[in-house]
């Protein structure tokens, strides 16, 4: 993906402020509840990334994640913060990809839409396989549980699963993200 020049005008006047540009994609929808990692976890992860110096998080989503979003920025820094849920075209969204730093998502589109520019991610991955079902390129990393039950969300039981209780998601700690995110990033550890 090659932004043009307006398209990277209109991705810094959405992000706004310099620095480290984070986004953090917390997938708060319904489409695939399995795939998303804890609320609580982003919010600490986002906790962590504001004590760095010049960072800027950066939420995106579907315009019925603005308001969940909204929930989660209310208790940071909100001046650091930005919400892009449902505020983007798919041009523009891969324009602010090429203007930001970092991504952290869980399995969703927006970790695939990633492969198509130079900025790192990190895709958490839990019911599904990443090797079958990861997105490309070497500036993706997967992080996964690796847990027996992985993956339940498959073709053969029509993406569905029994499981209510997304272990394999939980089971991601903050603390393993970090650390890959520090490997990214210079915020320091």
């Amino acid at each position: 993906f090659e932004p043009t020049a307006e398209e990277m005008r209109t991705a810094r006047r959405l992000v706004g402020g310099e620095g480290l540009r984070v986004i953090l994609n917390v997938q708060t929808s319904d489409l695939v509840p399995l795939r998303r990692w804890p609320r609580e976890s982003f919010v600490e992860l986002a906790r962590r990334l504001l004590t760095v110096s010049g960072v800027r998080l950066v939420f995106t989503g579907a315009a019925e994640e603005k308001s969940a979003i909204a929930d989660i920025m209310a208790v940071l820094d909100a001046s650091r913060c930005v919400n892009l849920a449902g505020a983007t075209t798919l041009r523009e969204l891969l324009a602010v990809y090429s203007l930001c730093e970092l991504m952290v998502t869980s399995d969703s589109g927006p970790a695939h839409f990633a492969s198509l520019t130079t900025m790192p991610t990190i895709v958490l991955f839990g019911p599904q396989i990443p090797e079958i079902f990861g997105p490309l390129g070497d500036h993706i990393e997967v992080l996964s549980a690796g847990l027996t039950c992985s993956p339940c969300v498959r073709a053969s039981n029509q993406w569905k699963s029994p499981c209510r209780d997304n272990l394999c998601m939980k089971s991601i700690r903050v603390d393993r993200v970090w650390d890959s995110v520090c490997r990214i990033l210079p915020v320091g550890s």
